[in-house]
């Protein structure tokens, strides 16, 4: 049986927000509560400012970072719960609540025109922002070999803007994380810019934040550690399942319990936010 895990809290006042999340023995409470965890400096940007509504907890957090070489981007990234499920399906829900937010976005005044739209995953091995050195070094080694291959799931829309009589250059991105997803904006005025020169700065923000931004989840999602092997496998079969599985967990980033010194050591220069689920806000249906 697939079972879908709503997330029960109101966007506004009317809106409940549906997760696509589908798995089966869905947990009852799969997160207890979650740290978002923001570098202070990641390489060339600076942290600026949070934001964090308690009483929008569906909303996430949001991080406002500075490039220390152009000032001139607007660059936000947004942390909000999306649940436990496939890649693709997750991701494709997301996209759709993203292509809602643009046609919102005419009402204040800011006209879009998408210009590209495409798959842009990241690199697994970027996740604590820095390449994983051993990623492929050993070719015979099916946990290396998986995480060579390993994907953050993304997507990209390259987009022109006008906002006030301004053109603007506008990019965004999502990507499923940690049960999270992360929307990434950046915009530039087009004056002294050329697209291409913005695309490249717009791609390093996604590729810099996205791994250095951190989900920490506490909850039930920390008990689903069971590991299947094909049945009449062949050894490098079973070795392949196993290291995919792996990281699917290592992905989730979920403990059942969080302990403290773990969390002071990950907190060292960086902003945190906590968020906390009420009871049965993650519900089955």
């Amino acid at each position: 049986m697939t079972r879908t895990l709503t997330l029960l809290f109101a966007l506004a006042a009317s809106t409940i927000l549906p997760l696509a999340a589908r798995a089966e023995n869905a947990p009852s409470q799969l997160i207890e509560h979650s740290h978002i965890i923001a570098p202070y400096t990641v390489g060339a940007y600076q942290w600026k400012e949070s934001q964090f509504n308690a009483q929008k907890l569906s909303a996430g957090a949001g991080f406002t970072y500075q490039h220390s070489r152009h000032p001139e981007l607007r660059i936000s990234v947004f942390v909000y719960p999306a649940g436990l499920g496939a890649d693709k399906a997750t991701l494709e829900f997301g996209m759709q609540e993203f292509h809602a937010g643009l046609q919102q976005a005419q009402q204040l005044g800011i006209t879009t025109r998408i210009t590209e739209e495409s798959a842009f995953d990241l690199p697994y091995s970027l996740v604590d922002g820095k390449e994983n050195e051993k990623t492929g070094s050993n070719a015979n080694d099916p946990f290396l070999a998986v995480l060579a291959r390993w994907k953050i799931p993304g997507q990209r829309l390259l987009m022109e803007q006008t906002h006030n009589g301004m053109a603007l250059h506008s990019a965004g991105y999502l990507f499923y994380r940690s049960l999270y997803f992360y929307k990434v904006r950046v915009s530039a005025p087009k004056d002294g810019m050329e697209s291409a020169a913005f695309n490249q700065l717009a791609d390093d923000v996604a590729r810099s934040l996205v791994p250095a931004i951190t989900v920490i989840n506490v909850g039930d999602c920390g008990k689903q550690n069971t590991i299947y092997l094909p049945k009449d496998g062949e050894p490098e079969e079973i070795a392949i399942s196993m290291s995919e599985q792996l990281l699917a967990m290592q992905g989730r980033n979920c403990s059942a319990k969080l302990e403290a010194q773990q969390l002071r050591e990950k907190m060292r220069n960086a902003d945190v936010i906590r968020i906390d689920f009420p009871a049965n806000a993650w519900s089955e249906q």
